[in-house]
């Protein structure tokens, strides 16, 4: 199959190498892979991207005990760690929740996820901590208390 020119290879993008992994999705391998950055931030120095501590594929087996990502999820995870910002539109369960909390558990640093719903927001924060990453939500039912916890763990 020839691809276009500005179009990798399905197998550099994870994609199901036969027919029957159609449903599964292998990440890309990122070792040797620099995030691209504009001319500025280069002279300026920033921003730095964190390096991951793990590969997305030993988070997902350690924390959550999955082999495999599903359709969709190693490209919006390699995107995360490659220091590039997304807009991720998937069904409901379809996996939006691994493709931000993966990066934040391989050590990526800080993972801001911006919702309008705030039951989605307690239940993706429980569902963090739960999986062992440290995570908070801001909203108006927060109380003072939890808003300057959650302002000093964004400071640390």
């Amino acid at each position: 199959m020839a691809c276009p020119p500005s179009t990798p290879p399905p197998s550099a993008l994870g994609e199901p190498a036969g027919p029957d992994d159609e449903a599964l999705e292998l990440l890309p391998d990122l070792d040797g892979l620099v995030p691209v950055r504009s001319m500025d931030e280069l002279r300026r120095g920033g921003p730095r991207l964190h390096r991951p501590s793990s590969t997305p594929q030993e988070a997902l087996r350690r924390r959550w005990g999955y082999d495999r990502f599903r359709p969709l999820q190693g490209e919006v995870i390699a995107a995360a760690l490659g220091g590039r910002d997304s807009m991720i539109v998937l069904p409901t369960g379809g996996g939006k929740s691994l493709c931000y909390q993966v990066p934040a558990a391989c050590g990526a640093g800080l993972v801001l996820v911006v919702s309008p719903l705030i039951a989605l927001m307690d239940d993706q924060v429980a569902a963090a901590r739960e999986a062992g990453l440290e995570a908070c939500a801001l909203h108006t039912h927060v109380g003072e208390d939890e808003r300057r916890r959650a302002r000093a763990q964004l400071g640390a």
